[in-house]
């Protein structure tokens, strides 16, 4: 294949071309990844609300949206990779290689909200000791934080795709994310604009202003369920885009294509 220059634009265009020709198996396979997520919190919001209820089913759904997003990247990895090689995949096998690259996904996931969470941490930490420096270093933590993020953008995929281990995924992602951070992040700063206008709109149109009252159970379930929604086309739409962003770097530096990608999973 030819290689070709790494652009956002181009990324971005093609992600969005994947997306919507795989938008029903891709929206079918998150919301099979996501259903006991959400199952989970319609039951735990049938009962007593409290604050520290809500808060514990808070942090559960969180750690449980993270782990079926990261099977969710597996699985649309291989569905982006049938695809730009003009092949469609199938659900069961989508579903059984992001089983099959589950824990190896897990492993980069964790590192890499270990690396950029104790960035944050730290600066958070340090901040407070020195007083009136936070209003200094927790920007700054932030913004290095932001930069290992971007260096670290496509671990996932490479380590779906080159099974090279945890601390190898993260090294070639900074490989290939070499030269192209400014890129990549305006690409994630884009999702992240649109993904939280889309969010407010959707809050205000299903249940308006929240106030605890007779109703705020019942209005916490219809937007939790409209949340589900929502997540289930960003998350498709965020894996899509990582994976194509491994795709567009590998092309540019090493002219490997679909094809030669694909063979991983022969």
């Amino acid at each position: 294949m030819m290689m070709v220059s790494f652009s956002a634009g181009e990324t971005l265009s093609t992600t969005l071309r994947v997306w919507a020709r795989n938008l029903i198996s891709f929206t079918v396979l998150a919301a099979l990844v996501h259903a006991p997520v959400l199952a989970y919190q319609l039951v735990a919001l049938g009962g007593d609300l409290t604050v520290s209820s809500l808060a514990r089913m808070g942090i559960i759904a969180t750690i449980g949206s993270y782990a079926a997003n990261i099977l969710l990247i597996a699985a649309i990895t291989y569905g982006v990779v049938m695809e730009l090689r003009g092949q469609h995949a199938s659900f069961g096998q989508s579903i059984a290689v992001g089983i099959g690259r589950f824990f190896p996904a897990l492993g980069v996931f964790l590192m890499i909200s270990l690396i950029v969470g104790g960035v944050l941490a730290a600066c958070g930490f340090f901040g407070a000791l020195l007083g009136p420096l936070m209003l200094v270093t927790i920007p700054v933590g932030a913004i290095f934080a932001i930069i290992l993020y971007m260096q670290l953008f496509v671990a996932v995929p490479a380590s779906v795709l080159e099974r090279p281990g945890i601390m190898g995924a993260l090294r070639r992602s900074r490989e290939l994310t070499d030269g192209h951070k400014g890129a990549i992040f305006a690409m994630w700063l884009l999702t992240i604009i649109v993904s939280a206008l889309a969010q407010w709109i959707l809050q205000k149109v299903t249940i308006g202003d929240l106030e605890v009252g007779d109703q705020f159970a019942s209005k916490l379930k219809i937007g939790t369920i409209a949340e589900f929604v929502l997540a289930l086309l960003t998350g498709s739409f965020s894996a899509v885009l990582s994976a194509v962003t491994y795709y567009f770097l590998r092309n540019e530096r090493e002219g490997i294509g679909a094809d030669e990608l694909a063979r991983v999973f022969e």
